[in-house]
């Protein structure tokens, strides 16, 4: 039931930037079928994202343009956000993009190295983990025809394989 609350409460906006009451990550990853890869979109506080990367000011809303902000980004989705292949193999991130939505701050990436549909991931969302111990993250993966829900905290950090067959 709390967790209900928390995602209902977030969605509605009932919060203060510097002042939120708990800590959460969205995350949603998707198969496209036509580009044959899968696509990730990150919705998270902005203030919170500023603590483990001082060195972009998401509050402010700054342009993340430099190549170097954008590669120092990236490396922490990297090193937070690993998804295996249905054979055990880390699949590497490209950056596609993020945008600024109120007190939030939406990071997209593609994985285009995957050219079909596996029969599952293995997923390992520790983003924000060092900095908050309330931390909470959601992955929803959608599989086409169905979403499947997952999440991770301080005291479930493991690994997770989330079947995909429809």
């Amino acid at each position: 039931m709390r967790f209900l609350f928390i995602i209902l409460f977030w969605l509605s906006g009932g919060y203060a930037v510097d002042d939120h009451p708990f800590h959460v990550a969205i995350s949603h990853v998707e198969w496209d079928g036509q580009q044959q890869r899968l696509k990730v979109s990150h919705k998270v506080f902005r203030d919170d994202m500023n603590k483990p990367l001082p060195n972009c000011d998401f509050i402010a809303g700054s342009e993340i343009s430099s190549t170097a902000q954008v590669e120092y980004i990236k490396n922490y989705l990297d090193k937070n956000f690993i998804i295996k292949d249905d054979k055990g193999r880390v699949v590497a991130s490209e950056w596609f993009g993020y945008e600024f939505e109120d007190d939030l701050l939406w990071i997209y990436t593609v994985y285009p190295s995957i050219k079909r549909k596996p029969k599952n991931y293995t997923i390992v969302s520790t983003l924000l983990f060092e900095t908050f111990g309330d931390q909470l993250n959601i992955v929803h993966f959608d599989t086409g025809s169905k979403t499947i829900s997952s999440h991770f905290n301080a005291d479930n950090k493991e690994p997770q394989t989330i079947p995909l067959h429809d």
